[in-house]
């Protein structure tokens, strides 16, 4: 099956599998939808990757061997949705197996399969193939930059204004003396109101 092929074939499937993550993941599909419309409305030439896809990223692996080592994807938004399609010509009941590590999960994957996974958050792979069976995959999904770029006003880091200082990341943590001298002052303010 050639590329173009491929992907005039994956296109009705797509359609069904973003149904489906809209249905059993509605919130996180509305957020990367609001990510979209934002880029649509700040570029006006910027397209859909499908109709209705609220996915920002396209990955194709036309394989033929398309297996994957156990890795995490920390580019992607944690709490986004990463579909995976799985094709080919494979026996899924002793190969391309797909391993969710801390979940504990390992997953048959039958040609067709499209799978839901937060693969921000868990570390992933496939079981190999064996020899003469092969495997293509599509996957979906979106890069928290974008999201950090849309909220810094569609400019990259380099360009946005510096926050003041109490509002910088890891200056919003009290070191240990500073908790204790806090929660002092808190005590004593308790206190002072009661009496």
């Amino acid at each position: 099956m050639g590329k173009l092929s491929f992907c005039r074939h994956l296109f009705p499937f797509s359609i069904s599998a973003i149904e489906k993550c809209k249905t059993w993941f509605p919130l996180p599909f509305q957020h990367a939808v609001q990510l979209n419309q934002a880029f649509c409305q700040y570029f006006p030439d910027f397209d859909w990757i499908i109709p209705g896809c609220p996915f920002m990223s396209l990955s194709i692996n036309i394989g033929p061997h398309a297996v994957c080592e156990k890795h995490l994807d920390l580019a992607n938004l944690v709490a986004g949705i990463c579909l995976i399609f799985v094709f080919g010509h494979f026996d899924y009941k002793t190969s391309g197996h797909l391993i969710l590590h801390h979940a504990n999960v390992i997953w048959e994957g039958p040609s067709g399969t499209v799978f839901f996974i937060l693969s921000a958050v868990f570390p992933h792979q496939n079981i190999a193939l064996l020899a003469g069976e092969d495997r293509c995959v599509m996957t979906l999904y979106t890069q928290a930059g974008l999201f950090r770029f849309r909220d810094q006003g569609f400019q990259t880091a380099a360009h946005c204004p510096t926050l003041p200082h109490d509002l910088a990341g890891i200056d919003r943590f009290l070191t240990a003396d500073q908790l204790q001298a806090h929660w002092r002052e808190q005590l004593a303010q308790a206190r002072a109101q009661h009496h």
